[in-house]
């Protein structure tokens, strides 16, 4: 608070990797890294305080986790999370051995992070739409570095590498349930009039063009969680790409430069930016 801000990107919120994000929370490959899993808590709980959020586009609802082999197990976060617990076999689909489910959060993205956006400019803060090429462009005192997986032609961090990802958003032909296969990371997640049917991690690929057989992979694998998408129209296709970090995940630190200037890093946090984003 106090601070004059600016956002420099060379493209708008709604042309982002966020904005092609399913999106809900869920610690997706990041439960093991004890300070991350509590950002991601911190994150749970501040979307039901419905800041930022006047339109409601953060809202709950039930999520299915399931598995098609063996025990899906719990999750170390089972208890901090609203009405955890296992699936009766009744609740299980077709093809599917175990699974569980809980009160989560869904986000839809573009209206979200246009809200963001206008919330940010009535406090004063501008947004200039240009590239930057070098830190050294900016004259600002202080720098956070949100460039997701295009962090390293800024840092020359090699660790960073595109996951990318496809989605199909689909017209909702009745589908209530959001269901996530966490084996082969296909999930179906109706935000009420359309659909964001998903999905796929491709590592190293950098490539924003769509793939119709990843297109005809991925609904095939979804139609086995749920059977009503073979009446869903396919309105439009989507790729995003996941700024991965290996072997360390997110970077999260503050770097002085020789001239005294600060450069707070934050990028790498893969497919988890919705989960991590608040805490």
């Amino acid at each position: 608070e106090g601070y004059q801000t600016a956002i420099y990107t060379n493209k708008p919120a709604a042309d982002t990797t966020s904005a092609v994000a399913a999106a809900t929370w869920f610690p997706y490959a990041i439960a093991e890294e004890a300070l991350l899993l509590r950002w991601a808590l911190s994150t749970y709980r501040f979307y039901q305080t419905g800041r930022f959020d006047p339109q409601n586009n953060a809202y709950l609802m039930t999520m299915k986790n399931v598995q098609p082999d063996g025990d899906i197990g719990t999750p170390k976060w089972a208890n901090d999370v609203f009405n955890f617990e296992h699936l009766s076999p009744q609740d299980i689909p077709q093809n599917y051995d175990s699974g569980y489910k809980f009160r989560n959060i869904a986000v839809r993205t573009p209206d979200y992070l246009a809200q963001l956006a206008e919330h940010y400019k009535t406090q004063g803060g501008n947004i200039h739409s240009r590239d930057v090429q070098s830190f050294d462009e900016l004259s600002e005192d202080i720098l956070i570095n949100c460039t997701g997986v295009y962090a390293g032609a800024l840092t020359e961090d090699t660790d960073i590498t595109p996951g990318r990802g496809q989605v199909l958003v689909t017209d909702n032909p009745g589908i209530s349930d959001f269901i996530t296969d966490k084996v082969s990371i296909t999930y179906v997640y109706p935000h009420k009039e359309y659909i964001i049917v998903g999905g796929c991690v491709e590592t190293g690929n950098w490539s924003l063009e769509t793939d119709p057989a990843r297109s005809e992979d991925i609904m095939q694998r979804a139609l086995l969680l749920e059977p009503k998408l073979k009446d869903a129209k396919i309105q439009k296709t989507l790729v995003g790409l996941r700024p991965v970090r290996k072997p360390a995940p997110v970077r999260l630190e503050a770097e002085t430069t020789p001239t005294g200037r600060t450069i707070i890093h934050n990028y790498g946090h893969a497919g988890a930016g919705w989960s991590l984003c608040w805490g």
